[in-house]
């Protein structure tokens, strides 16, 4: 298959900055009044990780990113989202040290200052997900600030989030995909020891943000189901492997903002851990994760304009991939 280029990337990342709820979407309100709006956003990435790689949500970020939510925007309207590329460039579309223990390719639109339960803002590590924020003026979105006092910003429950991955690897594909008893071989799903080589279901954990970091809800309560991916051998000996992976949200969640506590986020992880063994590998070998929202609903309140909703339709579509690790 054709080495995939940066711009097969953008054309599936063609929402990958930041949304914003288009005015069209929400009732009319007076002159006099501004209206409320949500943020939001998707993201996907594929790592390295000593001997795995896939979605493998290790590492940490430590290049420079913006530590405050304001700090954030400005980096996004300047054309320097924040992501979790790590030895990877976007203008290459390539690794850049492979001997580096860890590396990774994120792609799509970040939550703002971190992605994960750490005190350390500015730091972005190689997850997938889709974040929201409660209402903001829509005169102040996207600039860290206006998050409105007493305002809630709820995501109902069987919000469902697809990806659709595809893998290849050079010859002895086979013994790599199917795997056999050891517990190094095949595609593992969701820990090292659950082969992806019949259909899987397991929980995503709720997890209410504890850090510093503007989370409500770091970990939004949601199931993922797996069928059974199919894989074809091909005559020159490689291998395709080609399956989708659907979370789905268990419940209403209801982010509710505080301003003495500054935190305006919620987010869903949208994929479990999932990875190959690195031990089979060619310049062509990919490993490529294609996320979207399927369908999801988010209700929201203000006190001063009460109530409405945007519904989000097979949207934020976003690619990211490894090759030839």
């Amino acid at each position: 298959m054709a080495n995939i280029t940066r711009r097969d990337t953008m054309t599936a990342a063609a929402w990958s900055a930041p949304a914003i709820l288009a005015s069209a979407a929400i009732p009319q309100y007076s002159a006099s009044k501004t209206t409320p709006t949500l943020e939001y956003g998707l993201y996907v990435s594929t790592g390295f990780s000593g001997s795995r790689v896939g979605h493998v949500q290790s590492g940490e970020g430590t290049v420079p990113a913006p530590t405050t939510v304001a700090g954030y925007w400005e980096a996004v309207k300047n054309g320097r989202s924040p992501e979790a590329d790590f030895s990877w460039s976007d203008a290459t579309s390539s690794i850049t040290n492979k001997r580096a223990q860890w590396y990774s390719n994120g792609e799509g639109s970040f939550p703002p200052v971190t992605n994960v339960d750490t005190p350390a803002k500015g730091a972005y590590a190689p997850t997938s997900g889709f974040w929201f924020s409660v209402p903001v003026p829509s005169n102040e979105a996207q600039t860290g600030n206006g998050y409105i006092p007493n305002s809630t910003a709820t995501l109902k429950a069987g919000a469902t989030f697809v990806t659709d991955v595809v893998i290849n690897i050079p010859a002895q594909a086979d013994f790599l995909l199917n795997g056999n008893n050891q517990s190094n071989t095949g595609i593992v799903i969701n820990n090292f020891n659950t082969k992806w080589n019949t259909q899987r279901t397991g929980p995503i954990d709720e997890k209410k943000a504890i850090a510093d970091n503007h989370f409500i809800y770091s970990k939004i309560a949601s199931t993922f189901t797996a069928p059974k991916p199919t894989v074809t051998i091909n005559p020159d000996g490689s291998g395709t492997l080609r399956g989708t992976i659907t979370v789905t949200t268990n419940r209403d969640t209801k982010l509710t903002y505080d301003s003495k506590t500054k935190r305006y986020y919620g987010q869903v992880i949208i994929l479990p851990t999932l990875s190959i063994n690195t031990n089979y590998s060619s310049p062509s070998s990919y490993f490529e994760l294609t996320s979207r929202v399927a369908s999801a609903r988010i209700d929201y309140t203000t006190p001063q304009d009460g109530s409405s909703s945007i519904t989000l339709t097979d949207a934020l579509k976003t690619t990211s991939f490894l090759q030839g690790w």
